[in-house]
């Protein structure tokens, strides 16, 4: 199992990626093709929102998640642009903490006693 960045690649498990519309690029005519000129919700280039859980490895440490590996199944996009909330999915109410985003990449950390805990993590991404 591959641990990077404190969490199990191997057993991240993407829970939604739904692309969001936000609009065309500049002198797009893709709207004239189909409502608003998307596919199955997809927007042209768009932002997407993806939920994701994470089991992380150990506690009290700090936690990113690269978006750029190939080692999470399911992740099409490389940068984060907002986090919308990292939760604790395992019982325990120790709620992570310095939650914020370095180079594109959602970075937190884990509570106290949290040792092998899945955390879930709401992103909007690229």
């Amino acid at each position: 199992m591959a641990v990077v960045g404190n969490i199990e690649e191997t057993t991240a498990s993407v829970v939604l990626d739904q692309g969001l519309w936000m609009g065309t690029k500049n002198d797009s005519t893709a709207w004239l093709s189909g409502i608003a000129g998307v596919s199955a919700g997809q927007a042209e280039g768009g932002l997407k929102m993806m939920i994701l859980d994470v089991a992380c490895a150990a506690a009290s440490t700090i936690t990113t998640v690269n978006l750029a590996t190939t080692n999470i199944t399911g992740v099409s996009g490389t940068t984060c642009y907002a986090i919308l909330g990292v939760h604790n999915m395992s019982g325990g109410f120790e709620m992570p903490t310095l939650v914020h985003i370095a180079a594109g990449i959602p970075t937190f950390t884990t509570a106290a006693a949290t040792a092998g805990d899945t955390h879930r993590i709401t992103i909007l991404y690229a």
